[in-house]
């Protein structure tokens, strides 16, 4: 049997989302919800902003499988180099950002 990821603090997950949604830099709303989608991920707070969505949509999948694995499965697929072939920068600037946080875990 293969071992988990462990869980991460809300913390990390909270600045995880909050990179990933910021509001001119972030993931749109419509890419978070098909990301969700497509990962299988509950999306708990449609109707709050993206940070907060995010977040909650974070914390109750880590809470389902007392793991962070999804997490880092959302991290992954959001930052596939292929989506940024337009915009490098903003893969490099979104990189960093996730980093700076990324290293505590």
């Amino acid at each position: 049997m293969a071992l988990l990821p462990p869980r991460w603090s809300y913390s990390v997950l909270k600045a995880v989302a909050e990179v990933l949604a910021d509001t001119s830099d972030g993931l749109t709303g419509r890419e978070i919800s098909d990301l969700l989608l497509r990962l299988r991920m509950e999306d708990p707070a449609p109707n709050a902003t993206k940070r907060e969505r995010l977040t909650e949509a974070f914390v109750a999948r880590q809470n389902k499988d007392l793991s962070s694995k999804r997490i880092i499965t959302f991290i992954v697929t959001a930052m596939e180099p292929v989506r940024y072939r337009r915009q490098p920068e903003l893969f490099t600037l979104r990189q960093d950002r996730l980093n700076e946080h990324l290293v505590f875990v």
